[in-house]
């Protein structure tokens, strides 16, 4: 009887290892710097051999809330459970992860899936973060009417451009477009035809600058100013004629 009590001892503790460390691998996963996308597949993996499960999937929703952890009642004949537990960020539920073919019955089990599922919460909400950041710099760096740079973002772009020209001694040219007569034209015709006038005359510009590294802006009101890195001045005036 002890022997047979040492052996279960140890076949927990072993099995108690093998579940952590595929905790750890989940949490290492979704640690890495890589597209979100391409991790699913990466720590569906791990997560599959510590459920045991035969099929583990993703399931990204919006919802206001699910059961904490919810078992499915098993297919007639198939012996079988499917467990769904919730992707939490706080108190907001971003989706699940569905476990086939698993033991709803292993408390200490859903316990680490509901950890790992905290894991892949985490991840999601410093994934929403960064593309939130990424929105409001951008919102921060357009016009509104136009949709290209705005003052702000030529002047930080110039700033870099200059000491960029200055190290290293390349050419760096600015073309400055002021709309004659547009008071005129904007009274005479009204705001919206002069918001239109200005969408028009910034699609044209735009459509005469082909290198990726040039910049268009508005600089206010019906000025426009386009940044030219390694244009020497006869590029500039070509670029102006065109």
């Amino acid at each position: 009887m002890e022997s047979i009590l040492h052996e279960n001892g140890g076949g927990s503790h072993t099995e108690a290892l093998r579940r952590a460390h595929l905790v750890r691998t989940v949490a290492q996963v979704l640690a890495a710097e890589s597209v979100l996308d391409e991790l699913w597949a990466r720590v569906c993996v791990p997560l599959s051999l510590l459920a045991d499960a035969r099929r583990v999937s993703v399931a990204l929703r919006e919802a206001d809330a699910v059961p904490l952890v919810y078992a499915s009642p098993p297919d007639e004949g198939a012996g079988e459970e499917t467990l769904v537990v919730p992707i939490r960020f706080g108190t907001e539920v971003l989706g699940e992860l569905v476990f086939e073919g698993v033991n709803g019955d292993d408390p200490e089990l859903i316990t680490l899936l509901d950890s790992c599922a905290l894991f892949v919460g985490a991840r999601l909400q410093h994934e929403r973060t960064v593309r939130s950041s990424a929105q409001l710099a951008e919102l921060a760096n357009t016009d509104a009417l136009t949709g290209i740079a705005n003052r702000r973002a030529f002047d930080e772009a110039f700033a870099r451009e200059w000491a960029r020209a200055a190290r290293i001694g390349a050419a760096l040219s600015a073309l400055i477009v002021d709309l004659d007569h547009f008071k005129l034209y904007n009274d005479g015709y009204g705001h919206q035809a002069g918001d239109l006038c200005l969408r028009q005359v910034a699609h044209a510009f735009g459509t005469c600058m082909k290198r990726p590294g040039d910049l268009l802006a508005r600089y206010g009101g019906e000025e426009f100013v386009a940044l030219l890195p390694a244009t020497d001045l006869a590029g500039a005036i070509a670029l102006g004629e065109a």
